[in-house]
């Protein structure tokens, strides 16, 4: 089967979730900077959108939409209005690059494998409703459960086939009290998938919004951090900071 790795790009604070407006104008952006297609694109008439049965929904407009278990084709125009409409749920947008050389894109990490091979990947854009909370082998549980101030333990695990972030979830605000909920500044261990190094890292793997690189098998022998430039137009058009945490599956 072998390793497939991802890279995230998480808000700081971790509540933070942008407004359909702002990550509208986001995806604007990203099309401008070339970090992904537009509908527009005469580019995308060369990519097959057929590696994943999935990906024929991103034939017309260059990115699907995941709600539940259910696929979508990305909306040509007026993302806005669309992601206002579905505000309270959760929502993954992902742009299936299968070929980076047709394409005419930008890599979004810091350089392509060396292989000499052509690159495929994803840009994915999760909006969760709770905290998306992500565990995995290098990636460990907060040291201490998430719990609200009057004691109610607000971990949970969503329907499988209805999750599209493969996470379980912390309420954002509690179902006894209503008092909000932040894991910004919770321990959690994470280790260096290649040398197995142990850090504390503050908040984890966990969040409302989160820019995904997910790049499958196709990456080097090491995991390459977030191109400097995409992050920055991330950070500047959302007016937030960012770090970045890595995966392996």
């Amino acid at each position: 089967m072998g390793v497939e790795y991802r890279r995230y790009l998480l808000p700081r604070p971790n509540f933070f979730r942008p407004t359909p407006e702002a990550l509208a104008n986001l995806v604007d952006a990203l099309r401008q900077e070339r970090w992904i297609l537009a509908p527009s694109a005469p580019e995308r008439a060369t990519l097959p959108f057929a590696t994943m049965t999935y990906y024929a929904h991103a034939r017309n407009t260059g990115f699907y939409v995941r709600q539940d278990e259910t696929y979508e084709s990305g909306p040509a125009e007026n993302l806005g209005a669309f992601l206002a409409a579905r505000k309270n749920t959760d929502l993954l947008l992902a742009w299936p690059v299968e070929s980076l050389a047709a394409s005419g894109l930008r890599y979004p990490l810091e350089s392509p494998p060396s292989d000499g091979e052509d690159v495929y990947f994803e840009i994915q854009l999760h909006l969760s409703r709770d905290y998306a909370y992500h565990c995995s082998e290098v990636v460990d549980p907060f040291d201490e459960p998430p719990v609200c101030a009057c004691g109610t333990n607000l971990e949970y695990q969503p329907d499988y086939e209805q999750d599209p972030f493969g996470a379980a979830r912390i309420s954002a605000e509690c179902p006894e009290c209503g008092a909000p909920f932040n894991p910004t500044k919770l321990p959690c261990t994470v280790r260096d998938p290649w040398t197995g190094d142990e850090q504390t890292l503050p908040g984890g793997l966990t969040y409302r919004f989160a820019v995904v690189i997910d790049c499958g098998k196709c990456f080097g022998e090491a995991g390459m951090s977030f191109a400097a430039d995409l992050k920055h137009l991330v950070e500047s058009t959302l007016g937030v900071a960012t770090y970045e945490v890595e995966d392996v599956y």
